[in-house]
């Protein structure tokens, strides 16, 4: 692994650093397949590779190595790849998996329930009256009344929530890869990258530029790169008022 490693510092233009907490074997595996040829992973092996970098002479810049030993901590991969990382980031939302809450722990998120019938036995009513949750007895089911809050952002789960959730087959939290550091050769990316919405740059740039050909319209200001476009636009009414002209002529 360690051959390995040195290989692809050099050979790779990004590298990914991501959480493995709450990851599973079987994820990661998919994962590897699905970008063989385009990524490659790294999991464990963090003391031996930090170890390994202290001591190499000269194969990597000394910047280099201060930046992988101080990612390589806690519980964390790596993914080396040279295909934009905003890329395999979205590609790797696909092989996020449902967790179930675990009493003890904090709510990564709100926990709601939705009110309706939830095809379960009357005799479980006492079970949600008990959590202050209103029902009835509907069709057989329990039907909750209200939609429900159960637990708010970075509250503890406890047993009653836990159990309930199970009891509604609810997997409220989602558990995939998480980049905490990503290196462009000696320089570090934004997270921010990340989370860039490109169909908003696009429907930007196609409005502002809409509004600077209006104005080079209204004010006779020829603007490079927009002559071409009033050359067509302008071809094409002219069409247009010939081809109605000649129809007018031909209904005559």
């Amino acid at each position: 692994i360690l051959s390995k490693f040195l290989e692809m510092i050099p050979r790779y233009r990004f590298i990914i650093f991501f959480k493995l907490k709450n990851i599973k074997s079987k994820q990661i595996h998919d994962v590897r397949k699905f970008l063989r040829n385009r990524a490659e992973i790294i999991v464990g092996k963090k003391t031996l590779l930090r170890y390994y970098l202290n001591n190499i002479d000269g194969k990597i810049s000394t910047s280099k190595v201060r930046q992988l030993t101080a990612n390589l901590k806690n519980n964390v991969g790596l993914l080396f790849t040279n295909t934009d990382p905003y890329c395999i980031n979205s590609l790797l939302k696909n092989y996020c998996v449902k967790e179930t809450a675990k009493a003890g722990t904090l709510a990564k998120k709100d926990i709601k329930i939705k009110k309706g019938i939830k095809r379960l036995s009357p005799s479980q009513t006492s079970f949600f009256q008990a959590l202050g949750i209103p029902t009835r007895v509907t069709k057989g089911s329990i039907e909750i009344l209200e939609n429900i809050l159960l637990v708010k952002k970075n509250k503890v789960i406890n047993s009653s929530h836990e159990v309930l959730l199970k009891k509604l087959n609810i997997r409220p939290f989602k558990y995939g890869f998480e980049f905490i550091e990503i290196l462009d050769q000696d320089k570090k990316i934004p997270l921010q990258y990340l989370n860039f919405d490109h169909q908003k740059l696009k429907s930007n740039i196609s409005c502002t530029i809409k509004k600077m050909n209006i104005c080079s319209e209204n004010y006779l200001i020829l603007i490079p790169g927009f002559q071409a476009y009033n050359i067509v636009r302008t071809f094409n009414k002219c069409l247009a008022y010939y081809l109605k002209l000649v129809l007018n002529k031909n209904i005559d």
